[in-house]
């Protein structure tokens, strides 16, 4: 398993939603942690659902308007259950379901001043209080452990590291190093804070797919207009074709520039440098955006109603999006298994719209036994009585939170009640032949 944890510095824009995604895809990240995505609480929703259904997400939203820590993990690889939130800790109990790994994990993400950070260390404090398990402690404490750790800010008095560094020795936690085993410190890139990658297995990259440009057919009426328009656009073509790799290239100039930059952190010319690149990277993103739009409309317009592997790909995609994989029960207990699913659903269908009553209403005797039922009419009397018998329901019995009335509506829309029944049964008889 393989954990992230990342200040962002604002969720809200499509550029950085996307190196995001590129980053988790990249490293193979199974679980990770997000502070400060400057997300509001309708918005959120919409933007997890980017990064894939096979991601699920938490927040501390109830304790933090704008969402100062999230946490996403992949269901089929990590089992994720929060133990405690609140607007500067997520507190979570975590299993590899590959391997034996298992840990508590906490999640932080610490206010801007000394005194909204003491209820932090005292939760940590409690925290240690109630585990004896290993336990892992990631985020950004908006804190610091020494003075020379300060860098491009102002500076830092003794008294507002006291109170972190007494914390850190009473929960008896170290700091992880460039050193640790299965510890990497990443390059920055969209953000100005660099993300920690805590590795428990080795991960090989996998090379991209290559670029490929999908040419359409000219109508021979337009050709000589087409001719004179590839002059115009044959520079333009030039320009924004190799899309991918100019993003490549300024992404490998940005990764040099942060490393210059990490030796000679006041190096304004450096910095300069790494704000232009950052900018360029966000132009190129949004136009290679725009071009996969147009090569994925290409793509199914192409091969989307033919009998081919792309086709049957997209109809299991959409199968698997449809498949009710689990559910919870009255009882508040996961159902994973399709046999308990199935039970299940029949249960509560059950319950809500009832049984078939035994006897129908009116034939019983004065002592409450049940009478036989009337012999069947035949002849021209057969439709009429048949007919009647099918559009009056036969009474339920079960849920007593529905009336009978309700059942009988959504069941039955077309049925006939009261004193319409009375007027069907005063029809003469073969009157109804539609």
């Amino acid at each position: 398993m393989i954990i992230c944890s990342w200040n962002i510095r604002g969720l809200n824009q499509y550029y950085k939603i996307k190196e995001l995604d590129s980053f988790l895809k990249k490293n193979k990240i199974d679980l990770v942690g997000y502070y400060e995505t400057r997300v509001k609480v309708n918005k959120a929703s919409k933007i997890q659902w980017k990064f894939g259904h096979e991601w699920v997400f938490i927040t501390n939203y109830n304790y933090a308007e704008n969402g100062r820590i999230w946490v996403g993990w992949k269901t089929a690889k990590v089992d994720v259950q929060a133990v405690y939130t609140n607007e500067q800790v997520i507190h979570c109990q975590v299993q590899d379901k590959n391997t034996t790994f298992s840990s508590y994990i906490t999640f932080v993400y610490g206010k801007h001043t000394v005194a909204d950070r003491r209820p932090l260390w005292e939760q940590l404090r409690e925290i240690k209080g109630t585990i004896n398990t290993p336990w892992l402690i990631l985020g950004d404490f908006n804190n610091i452990l020494h003075v020379e750790d300060r860098l491009n800010g102002a500076p830092v008095h003794h008294i507002e590291m006291q109170d972190f560094q007494q914390c850190l020795d009473d929960i008896e936690v170290g700091q992880l190093t460039y050193t640790a085993i299965g510890t990497v410190y990443m390059p920055p890139e969209c953000s100005d804070h660099a993300p920690i990658l805590i590795n428990t297995k080795v991960h090989r990259a996998a090379g991209k797919r290559p670029y490929r440009l999908l040419t359409g057919y000219a109508i021979f009426s337009i050709v000589r207009k087409l001719k004179i328009l590839e002059e115009h656009t044959r520079e333009l073509h030039k320009t924004y074709s190799a899309a991918e790799m100019r993003i490549q290239g300024l992404k490998e100039q940005l990764k040099i520039t942060q490393e210059a930059l990490n030796e000679d952190h006041f190096n304004q010319h450096l910095i300069e440098e790494e704000k232009a690149l950052l900018l360029q990277i966000e132009m190129w993103d949004n136009i290679h955006e725009k071009i996969l739009r147009q090569k994925s409309r290409a793509t199914w317009i192409h091969s989307g109603d033919k009998n081919s592997k792309y086709f049957f790909a997209q109809l299991k995609s959409r199968q698997s999006r449809n498949t009710v994989k689990c559910i919870f029960n009255e009882q508040n207990q996961k159902l994973t298994d399709p046999a308990l699913i199935q039970q299940e659903f029949q249960i509560f269908f059950l319950n809500l719209l009832g049984q078939a009553a035994p006897v129908m209403p009116g034939n019983m005797d004065e002592d409450g036994m049940p009478i036989q039922n009337p012999p069947v009419a035949v002849g021209e009397e057969a439709a009429g009585a048949g007919y009647a018998a099918a559009i009056q329901p036969p009474p339920l019995i079960g849920n007593s939170s529905v009336s009978m009335e309700a059942v009988r509506l959504r069941l039955f829309p077309y049925s006939l009640t009261g004193e319409a029944t009375a007027w069907l049964d005063d029809l003469p008889s073969g009157s109804i032949t539609t």
